[in-house]
C-alpha cells in the first residue's frame, strides 16, 4: 500500500498494515401510519472511510522517525492525498484522493523501539468539475 502526496512525488510505502472500507448511503426514511415500517429513498452514496492500521518499521536499530515525521505532515497538510491499494482501487475507481481525517501513533512499553504503530481514518474526496452557467 502507498500513500503519497499530490503536490510532490514523495510517496510512503506501508508494508506492515492492514485497511478496512466503509460504505454508507444517505437514506430518507418515511413513516406511513397504514403499514409496518417505513418507505426508504436512497438519496445519496455517501464518502467511503477507510480506515488503516499498521505499523511503521524503523531499519539498523533506530526508531523511524522520518516516516513519522512525513505522516504528521501528510495529516497537517490542506491538500489531498493519493491513496494507491488494490482494495481501494475498486472503491475509488479512478480517483485515488482521500483527506486523513484522523490520525493516532501508540507507544509499545518494553516492545521493540524499532516499531511504531499507528491508525489513521481517511475519507474519500472525489474531484469534479464544476461548470456555471
Amino acid at each position: 500500500m502507498g500513500i503519497s502526496n499530490s503536490g510532490e512525488k514523495i510517496q510512503l510505502d506501508l508494508d506492515c498494515a492492514t485497511i478496512k472500507v466503509k460504505g454508507t448511503k444517505n437514506v430518507v426514511k418515511t413513516q406511513l401510519s397504514e403499514r409496518k415500517g417505513s418507505v426508504k429513498e436512497v438519496f445519496a452514496v455517501d464518502d467511503y472511510t477507510i480506515d488503516i492500521k499498521g505499523v511503521l518499521i524503523g531499519h539498523d536499530g533506530v526508531l523511524p522517525c522520518s516516516q513519522v515525521q512525513w505522516l504528521r505532515d501528510l495529516y497537517e497538510s490542506k491538500k489531498s492525498i493519493d491513496l494507491h491499494n488494490a482494495l481501494t482501487a475498486y472503491f475509488l475507481q479512478e480517483q485515488k484522493n482521500v483527506v486523513i481525517t484522523a490520525l493516532n501513533f501508540y507507544d509499545q512499553e518494553a516492545k521493540d523501539e524499532r516499531h511504531i504503530p499507528f491508525s489513521m481514518t481517511l475519507i474519500s474526496d472525489y474531484v469534479e468539475k464544476l461548470e456555471f452557467i
